[in-house]
């Protein structure tokens, strides 16, 4: 991404990850490319206690998805993404 961040249309990330929390390398990335989508899941069933909703926000995040998903939903939010009309994290 480093290299080539316009080369991505979308992110699609998980919150926990080793060494970086998907909010923090959504920062890094949207840092590099501003418009690229980025979209945060997690399997916490209470993800309100799990995510600070305001450091969502400042991040810039375009959409969060809640495991399980499935297809449909990933398909419709990816589609709202591209488009530019992704609901907010916390909405």
């Amino acid at each position: 991404f480093r290299e080539t961040p316009g080369m991505f249309d979308i992110v699609i990330t998980d919150l926990n990850m080793p060494h970086i929390d998907g909010c923090d390398l959504a920062g890094e990335l949207l840092a590099l490319n501003p418009a690229v989508p980025v979209i945060l899941t997690t399997g916490y069933r209470h993800y309100s206690r799990a995510v600070d909703n305001k450091k969502i926000e400042k991040t810039g995040i375009a959409a969060f998805l809640k495991k399980p998903y499935d297809k449909n939903q990933l398909v419709k939010t990816v589609s709202q993404c591209l488009r530019g009309k992704a609901a907010r994290p916390g909405n």
